[in-house]
């Protein structure tokens, strides 16, 4: 019902073009691999946040702004005259370099709510969620009221607890049960426990690079090892696996750094990326166990050759010996 290559504006109550480049259409193969060339618009960390954080953390959205809904928050954003537009929108010729972009999956969400007619919660929880057995997740604060983590931000050296966030009904509550399940599918050529979720080749699809170091909404880590991160005011999440060995791992935290500033930032990942670096070790993921095994086959190669010249040394010694 989407092809890859279409033009969204077939998906669209609204035309999107570059301003600059009118005549390239953007894509649905562009927004899913970072290549449209949209940038950020204004207002997008508070609307993504409800304001939830305003104004201790961070100045607060216009109200009018912070009540859109996602279709009207994307018009007023995404047309030039729209009220929240802003010339700074468009970072590159569409389809020329891979730039991230955190309005590129809002639109897609969007379309895929225009073309199912669907939420995009309700086609989840249809078509994803309920078929892979992933009961413990949903879009809903409300729903997860018992067992929802309470989050927290770092700032100062100090873990500072948050207010549970809606994130408009679009952020997604799991667990790494859950998203094991989707994970495996990913690895099992798009199937989990006889359910055919994606077809192999859209698998491949995804899996392969159409950016540097990236799929269609799959990120290239060292090692061919596939998965993707992510980052909001209380929560970080990483999945990742290596299709190769079929093995993976899934860390969810209930922290993050990023209304603390940078080095509040660093400092939660500097704890998940030293949990990363045991799992990878484990996993057999990191260059340094294939490193030392190159090593000491290396060194076994050398101390048997000089072994195999002394032994022939002596050899040849005895038969002069002998002869003499």
């Amino acid at each position: 019902m989407i092809g890859l290559d279409a033009d969204v504006d077939a998906y669209l109550p609204f035309s999107l073009r570059h301003p600059q480049y009118p005549d390239i259409p953007i894509t649905i193969k562009m927004l899913l691999s970072h290549r449209s060339g949209l940038d950020c618009p204004s207002n997008q960390f508070e609307w993504d946040t409800e304001n939830s954080f305003s104004p201790t953390y961070r100045s607060a959205c216009a109200k009018e702004i912070n009540e859109m809904s996602l279709e009207e928050y994307l018009i007023a954003s995404l047309t030039t005259d729209g009220s929240n537009y802003s010339a700074n929108l468009w970072k590159y010729k569409p389809g020329s370099e891979f730039h991230y972009s955190i309005t590129a999956y809002p639109l897609l969400r969007y379309i895929v709510e225009g073309v199912s007619r669907q939420t995009y919660p309700e086609y989840m929880k249809e078509h994803i969620l309920e078929p892979l057995g992933m009961s413990n997740s949903g879009f809903s604060s409300a729903d997860f009221v018992e067992n929802h983590a309470i989050p927290y931000t770092r700032i100062d050296n100090k873990n500072i607890e948050l207010p549970i966030w809606n994130g408009k009904g679009y952020m997604m509550r799991s667990t790494a049960e859950d998203m094991a399940k989707f994970m495996i599918t990913h690895m099992n050529q798009g199937n989990f426990q006889n359910f055919q979720l994606l077809k192999p080749q859209t698998v491949s699809l995804m899996q392969e690079k159409h950016s540097p170091g990236y799929g269609l909404g799959i990120i290239h880590y060292k090692n061919n090892v596939l998965g993707h991160g992510g980052s909001t005011p209380g929560f970080q999440s990483l999945l990742s696996f290596k299709p190769s060995s079929q093995k993976g791992y899934i860390i969810l935290t209930n922290i993050n750094g990023i209304l603390g500033g940078k080095e509040s930032f660093d400092s939660v990942w500097a704890s998940v990326s030293s949990i990363e670096g045991v799992l990878k070790s484990e996993l057999g993921f990191s260059n340094s166990r294939n490193s030392v095994s190159i090593g000491i086959v290396i060194v076994v190669i050398i101390i048997s050759s000089i072994l195999l010249i002394i032994m022939r040394r002596k050899v040849f010694d005895n038969k002069r010996k002998h002869r003499g």
